[in-house]
Parts: structure tokens; C-alpha cells; sequence
């Protein structure tokens, strides 16, 4: 009886975590790198921008962004002395390193 109790409760566990089939399969999690095209370096405080949303980078240079899995999303990427660079999101997750070109 006791082992059926928590064969139980683990099964709900991991029906909980799973999100039940919901959201969770129609959005992707992507973390973008955005270096120095020439030194490799991370570039901190870069804008990222997709619709009307923006993301900054962090000390690695790195950004996480969640977006529609259906849908092709544009994404853009600037910072002071570097040129503009954007590219396309379709279904992909995972990880890009996105390499800034200076001015």
C-alpha cells in the first residue's frame, strides 16, 4: 500500500513538471552570444530587441530569449561602435553566437 502511495505521488510529480502537454510545447528558449566579430570577446550591455521587447546581455555576453515556436521571429542586435546585425528565429533552440563587426 505504501509503495503504491508514492508510486502515485511521483507520477503526479512528473505530470506537474511536464506542464500537462500546455504553453510549454509552443514556445522555445534560445540564449544568444553576442561577441567582438575581431577579438572573440563578449560584448556586455548589448540591445537585443524583437518586437517590443528588449534584452540586454550580461557579463558573458549572453541573452536568453523565449519565443513562439510557430511563428519566424526577427531579432536585432546593436551596441555603441559595432554595426547593426539581425537575424532570424524560426523554430530553433538552443544556442547562436551572434559575431558584432566594429565600425
Amino acid at each position: 500500500m505504501r509503495l503504491i502511495v508514492i508510486a502515485i505521488a511521483l507520477l503526479a510529480t512528473l505530470i506537474a513538471t511536464a506542464g500537462g502537454g500546455g504553453s510549454n510545447d509552443e514556445t522555445v528558449s534560445i540564449s544568444l552570444q553576442v561577441v567582438d566579430a575581431t577579438t572573440g570577446l563578449p560584448i556586455i550591455g548589448a540591445d537585443v530587441h524583437m518586437d517590443d521587447q528588449v534584452y540586454y546581455t550580461d557579463p558573458e555576453g549572453f541573452v536568453e530569449i523565449t519565443h513562439d515556436r510557430f511563428k519566424s521571429e526577427r531579432v536585432g542586435i546593436s551596441y555603441i561602435s559595432y554595426l547593426d546585425a539581425e537575424i532570424e528565429l524560426a523554430s530553433q533552440a538552443g544556442l547562436m553566437r551572434i559575431a558584432l563587426e566594429s565600425r
